[in-house]
């Protein structure tokens, strides 16, 4: 029997490292997700030692990422480390977590059984391939997805709501539960928003130490700000209006972080509005322009940035 599972990538438009601490989250789930098939013949002759064998698959097809585990070391909680597979590890602890949560595996114990994962977006994206196997691993165990998520990478959890949205939503992490509303984004410039990678991955939980240690402690009346510059984001009618929100909200997390804006740092004579996605200093940003997509794409394409993408073409409205 294959059982089949699915969860969508997911774009942060506001919220950044505030999300942690309560702050609206504008974020959109994207068409290009991640699929996971569990396969484990309800007719194949028990063994002595079964083991679950994980295979993560690119947006290519290629492997990049295949462990096996014995059974009953999962059962026992007992994971294999070494320093040169401490994704197996890594691995290894999401899974007993689950099982932790849930109090039981979903599988046949005695039986070799195989999970094959399949990302549709290129992993360097910051698409979301951690909380897309995290939804769908939790969907598979019937636990609830934000548990699985903070027990293993903590976080805002707003990718987790992504996963399974089928739409833009406002997120707010809560001290004891997490709100989501579904909103409508449909502005008449919505043609004229692009996305762009800046050929490099941020690592979030990097992001989210400098954060730390940066941020000052009392920041209700920061967080007040940004939660009203969200909601006038959403409700933005011309593109005018939209660029000069998005550059205020871009101008108080450059000045808390102490950090340079993308568009200082790389795209000083761009004529739109450049928007970091996220963890500030890679992944993909939100650009937008008045002018052409050709014209546009082809400033980008000048400085060496080839991934350009509509965001209309990204995301599910």
């Amino acid at each position: 029997m294959i059982q089949e599972f699915y969860a969508h990538g997911k774009l942060m438009l506001t919220g950044e490292y505030y999300a942690l601490n309560g702050a609206l989250v504008l974020a959109f789930p994207t068409k290009l997700g991640q699929s996971m098939k569990v396969h484990q013949p309800e007719n194949a002759t028990p063994k002595r030692f079964p083991r679950l064998n994980w295979t993560a698959y690119t947006h290519t097809q290629e492997k990049w990422l295949e462990h096996s585990f014995l059974l009953a070391e999962l059962d026992l909680g007992r994971c294999e480390y070494h320093k040169i597979l401490k994704t197996k590890s890594f691995l290894c602890n999401i899974i007993c977590s689950a099982k932790s949560i849930a109090g039981q595996f979903p599988w046949n114990m005695t039986k070799d059984i195989a999970i094959d994962t399949h990302l549709e977006f290129h992993r360097d994206w910051g698409l979301g391939s951690s909380s897309t196997m995290i939804h769908n691993l939790a969907t598979y165990f019937k636990i609830d997805p934000y548990a699985l998520q903070y027990a293993n990478f903590g976080g805002s959890a707003y990718d987790i709501a992504c996963a399974g949205a089928e739409g833009p939503i406002l997120y707010r992490k809560g001290e004891e539960d997490s709100t989501t509303e579904a909103v409508t984004f449909s502005p008449p410039y919505l043609d004229q928003l692009y996305l762009v990678h800046l050929k490099q991955k941020q690592n979030s939980r990097e992001g989210i130490k400098h954060f730390k240690a940066q941020a000052p402690s009392d920041q209700i009346t920061t967080i007040a700000t940004l939660d009203q510059l969200t909601k006038a984001i959403l409700e933005a009618k011309t593109l005018s209006e939209f660029e000069d929100l998005l550059d205020e909200y871009e101008d108080i997390i450059s000045t808390q972080l102490k950090m340079p804006k993308v568009k200082d740092r790389l795209f000083a004579d761009y004529w739109g509005s450049c928007r970091s996605l996220g963890a500030w200093g890679g992944d993909m940003i939100l650009v937008t322009s008045d002018r052409s997509e050709a014209t546009t794409k082809a400033y980008f394409q000048s400085k060496g940035y080839n991934t350009f993408i509509s965001f209309q073409e990204m995301v599910i409205l």
